[in-house]
């Protein structure tokens, strides 16, 4: 560990703990000007007149931690040589412990200004709060204190702990943790000398479920995606190497760690609108897909075994059973083997009855066996004795919403204790292999037929929420929640074609046969050939067409059966006339 002497402003190295000084540790959000650690490594000139501004933050740390009577100090922007790998890597997995063993952390919040009458003007919204390598600064250390940009001291931690759990959403007993003296050095790490106080911020983080951790860090952003994840290492006691640029990627790989670690099932209660790609569909790809607040299960203890990563998936042991995701109705929904729902072994914080469920499909359609991949993936269901089971959604603005007008049927008694495999397969990897070719005949256009290999399939079904009307008189239709919606011209004329017609049920709502698709393009959407596609318009060209033309096209709707596929396929055209 290098650290920087306050006194001298010359950098120090230290190996191993035991010859290490007692050291002050300085939290902030890095600017434009940070002074560096190749700057660094010349004697730091002490009477300069106006020192920018990240060198001027290096030395008033440095004088607050002389006035603490320490005699050193540690900064990230300084104490680190970032031009080598193996010292990042090593500081960065190591930089959990460093804030825990330090004596004092200094919080320097640039853009709060402390006021005569004690108000902490700008303090909530401080862009501190909002930066994903400060959260393990806010937990680890024991002691720490906020101060504002002119260096004046604000607050201790601990005595704005409520305030600080509003922001933040962290437990109350982790953010209480201080001391009245300086820690000693034999046992600065576990016991306070001044107060007594045991320090277990480890044994807290571990009672903690992983969803929870996670949501400490949704609304939190770095500089670098890959940060994301690394910046979450210490909070989950995991050391895993750095590879900067495997981009989302390292989150997937912390999320297989902390499972090696942590077999906690709360780890699957995320969710995501993302409509992307992957090869594991059973782990999201940021925090910020955690909204909902779970503890472990009902003893706060974690079953080992109730989960765990292997080659082939995640292995998870569940109360599983058909289920039927649908609109509230009169009548029970029939219960097919076409969904299921998986029950985890995790509650709703505080409400120890409840159970939180995850929406599942059999790999093979029709076949309900072990291997299933998640459905739904923006939606979990809260089950609760007593009570209809709640669907929650994952907003837009990071909130969970339920969802009333939807509803999960099922049957307890169908409800059955396995060990389930989430397979590491995209749905459309495996529809692949069933789905048959799919032709489109419309007026005007040559025939265009579709394999189902040039298709991105979504691993959900579509259920329509409502219905609208476009235009007015007989020029005027019902809104198709539609399956596929593509565009085939040059960007000045040509179609735009609807994929997978619903129709309507005898109780007036609109149902689907049909998976949802993403394109009908082999190519990426973004190249060149493809780059006049207009999908963020697509709404606003029908209904200009419409609003000019009484012409509709219906092409055909036809019934396609084949062995372990069945779906009921339509299709409708509007020539679409760019003017």
């Amino acid at each position: 560990m290098r650290l920087l002497h306050t006194s001298t402003l010359k950098l120090e190295d230290f190996i191993g703990v035991r010859y290490r000084p007692p050291y002050a540790i300085l939290s902030h959000t890095w600017g434009d000007d940070e002074f560096l650690f190749e700057e660094a490594q010349n004697r730091i000139p002490q009477d300069l007149g106006n020192p920018k501004r990240g060198l001027r933050k290096v030395l008033d740390a440095c004088k607050r931690a002389r006035g603490d009577g320490l005699d050193y100090i540690w900064i990230d922007t300084c104490c680190i040589d970032k031009s080598s790998s193996a010292e990042l890597s090593e500081a960065i997995n190591s930089m959990f412990k460093w804030y825990m063993e330090s004596t004092n952390c200094y919080v320097f919040m640039e853009d709060v200004t402390f006021e005569m009458d004690g108000t902490m003007r700008n303090f909530v919204t401080s862009r501190w709060f909002t930066r994903g390598w400060t959260l393990q600064e806010l937990i680890a250390p024991h002691g720490l204190l906020f101060f504002d940009r002119d260096w004046k001291y604000m607050c201790s931690r601990d005595e704005i702990a409520p305030t600080l759990e509003k922001i933040t959403h962290i437990t109350p007993s982790i953010l209480e943790r201080s001391h009245i003296s300086p820690v000693s050095d034999l046992g600065r790490v576990f016991r306070c000398v001044g107060c007594g106080h045991v320090d277990a911020v480890k044994e807290m983080l571990r009672t903690e479920s992983i969803s929870n951790k996670m949501r400490w860090a949704a609304n939190r952003v770095t500089t670098r995606p890959e940060d994301a994840s690394y910046s979450l290492l210490g909070l989950f006691d995991i050391n895993m190497p750095l590879l900067y640029g495997e981009g989302e990627n390292a989150f997937w790989r912390l999320q297989e760690e902390i499972l090696h670690k942590y077999p906690d099932q709360s780890i699957l209660t995320w969710t995501d609108r993302s409509k992307g790609d992957t090869s594991r569909p059973y782990f999201t790809k940021t925090p910020a897909s955690f909204l909902f607040r779970v503890s472990q299960s009902v003893n706060g203890m974690i079953e080992r075994g109730g989960i765990i990563a292997t080659s082939r998936g995640l292995e998870i042991d569940v109360m599983v059973g058909p289920c039927a995701f649908c609109r509230k109705k009169l009548q029970p929904a029939i219960l097919t083997e076409k969904l299921f729902m998986a029950v985890l072994n995790c509650a709703v914080e505080k409400s120890p009855l409840t159970r939180v469920a995850i929406f599942v499909r059999p790999l093979t359609p029709g076949a309900p066996d072990t291997a299933y991949i998640r459905v739904y993936n923006d939606r979990l269901i809260q089950l609760q004795p007593g009570a209809p089971p709640l669907v929650l959604e994952g907003g837009l603005e990071e909130t969970i919403r339920e969802l009333n007008d939807m509803t999960v049927e099922y049957n307890p008694q169908r409800l059955s204790q396995r060990r389930i495999l989430l397979a590491p397969v995209n749905a459309a990897d495996h529809y692949i292999k069933t789905q048959p070719i799919v032709q489109l005949n419309a007026p005007g256009i040559e025939k265009v037929t579709g394999h189902s290999k040039h298709l991105q399939m979504r691993d959900e079904p579509m259920i329509p929420y409502k219905r609208s009307s476009f235009g007015s008189g007989d020029k005027g239709f019902s809104t198709l929640n539609l399956s596929l919606a593509i565009y085939l011209g040059n960007g000045n004329s040509g179609f735009f074609v609807l994929y997978g017609v619903p129709s309507l049920s005898e109780d007036g709502d609109l149902m689907a046969w049909v998976e949802t698709w993403r394109s009908f393009f082999q190519e990426d959407p973004s190249s060149d050939n493809l780059r006049d596609l207009q999908w963020n318009t697509f709404d606003k060209g029908l209904r200009k067409y419409l609003s000019n033309h009484a012409r509709e096209s219906t092409v055909f709707a036809t019934e396609i059966s084949e062995p372990d596929f069945k779906a009921k396929v339509g299709t409708k055209t509007f020539e679409f006339l760019v003017t």
